[in-house]
């Protein structure tokens, strides 16, 4: 499983990626704790 520090990293390596695409370069920039919130919230609860 990786880390906060590890998906904060990840999603900073797709921002860069993306910057002709400000929406989703937003998205990936965005507060991981509400990234994962949104997520939940369209996908529902995890699976263990």
């Amino acid at each position: 499983m990786s880390t906060n520090a590890d998906r904060r990293r990840a999603h900073r390596a797709l921002a860069a990626q993306l910057a002709d695409q400000p929406e989703r370069q937003a998205w990936h920039l965005a507060d991981p704790d509400l990234h994962d919130k949104l997520n939940r919230a369209f996908t529902g609860p995890p699976h263990s």
